[in-house]
């Protein structure tokens, strides 16, 4: 169905419509669900958009002519502001004037999780005591919801900048580590050490050469022809981790200001944007579905998860008990009986109600959970439970009934 989908999304939308049922039905067989299910917990249990999302994420990534009108009205719904993309770059530097850059990990190989702030310390003093001749320029970038920033601090300059919020971290420490390249090639001095706590950001640099990405292009082509003749090494440390140059780089991007229109984004970063615009109109459609039975399990859209079973019946078994549709609850539905009740409590039978609510059913949860205080979700959002939950059922005789 994604075959062609961004020419024939803008057909009419009765005549799309006809391409639903097809499916629902495959999302039916492939979670093995029962007939009466709502698409709605469909679409959240196989965490896969409704086709018309899907649609629009497709036809989000060619933002270009003829689709550009069209998705000139889908950038308007989802509020996004789009003011420059910058052009993906082939590197103009010839291989044999590529610089093979010196770039240091040896602080990586630390467990940031084991190693404290102290040990860091120590280890960047013994670097800079190794380096003592080489000028150090700290850069970083920062994100939050409302802002994107820049900084690069030297020994003599403290440079801030923003950029527009469709900007990613990487992007922000990437255009950090080119300015400190500018910097460099505009000052008198021979020896720098570039300091940056982005592991991604050198890892990408080491291998610039074969990269197409805007910014690292600009870097490659800086590094061959305006400082070659300058000695420039990386080096990466966490951060800030007590050091003082990265404690200011840091505090410096965020609070960056600057005119950060005038900066043109990667596609790859509006990639990144319009799939978390779309989850977000997914999110809100989802919010809405309250008397969705799979919606009290799992309020929040996520990847399924998934039984602690390989058992192909056991895996239907979960999913048809997270939906809340099973054959015991809601075959009436498809024969026109009347709705079955709990034979001991005379209330509407469902799978919140066997699970959770029955209090004839009390002993065997404490036996089993070593609880009888627990919610849907508690119970049904954690795999680990799955085997336990089996064992339930089958106990109480609703196994061949689900």
């Amino acid at each position: 169905m994604d075959y062609g989908s961004v020419v024939y999304s803008s057909a009419c939308k009765s005549l799309l419509k006809t391409l639903d049922p097809e499916h629902h039905q495959s999302l039916r067989l492939c979670l093995g669900a029962f007939r009466t299910s709502p698409v709605e917990s469909l679409y959240a249990e196989a965490y896969e958009p409704l086709l018309d999302l899907r649609r629009n994420h497709r036809s989000s990534l060619t933002y270009s002519q003829p689709f550009h009108f069209r998705i000139r009205d889908l950038i308007n719904d989802l509020n996004l502001n789009i003011r420059k993309i910058a052009l993906c770059k082939i590197s103009e530097v010839p291989l044999w004037k590529v610089i093979y850059l010196k770039v240091d990990f040896t602080l990586s190989c630390y467990s940031k999780a084991r190693t404290p702030e102290s040990t860091y310390k120590t280890l960047y003093l013994e670097h800079r005591e190794l380096f003592s001749d080489y000028e150090p320029i700290f850069t970083d970038g920062s994100k939050s919801e409302s802002h994107v920033g820049l900084a690069v601090v030297s020994l003599s300059t403290v440079i801030t900048d923003a950029l527009p919020i469709s900007a990613s971290i990487y992007t922000a420490k990437l255009h950090a580590l080119r300015i400190a390249s500018e910097h460099i090639s505009l000052s008198c001095g021979k020896k720098f050490i570039i300091y940056t706590d982005s592991l991604s950001a050198l890892q990408s640099i080491v291998s610039l050469h074969s990269s197409s990405h805007p910014i690292l292009v600009d870097i490659t082509y800086a590094l061959a022809n305006h400082l070659k003749k300058k000695d420039i090494r990386f080096c990466w440390i966490p951060g800030p981790a007590g050091i003082t140059g990265n404690e200011l780089v840091d505090t410096a991007a965020r609070l960056a200001t600057g005119s950060s229109e005038r900066f043109p984004i990667p596609h790859s970063d509006l990639k990144v944007c319009f799939r978390q615009k779309l989850q977000s109109v997914w999110q809100s459609n989802w919010d809405q579905q309250t008397e969705n039975k799979l919606h009290s399990v799992m309020p929040v859209l996520a990847p399924t998860v998934p039984s602690s079973s390989s058992n192909r019946r056991e895996q239907v078994i979960w999913t048809r008990l997270r939906l809340g549709y099973t054959h015991l609850t809601h075959r009436h539905l498809l024969f026109g009986e009347p709705p079955p009740y709990c034979e001991k409590c005379n209330v509407s039978l469902s799978v919140k109600h066997i699970l959770c609510d029955c209090p004839h059913s009390n002993h065997l949860r404490h036996q089993l959970f070593n609880s009888v205080d627990f919610t849907i979700s508690s119970i049904l959002n954690n795999s680990i439970n799955s085997s336990l939950v089996y064992k339930f059922i089958s106990i109480k005789g609703f196994i061949h009934h689900i």
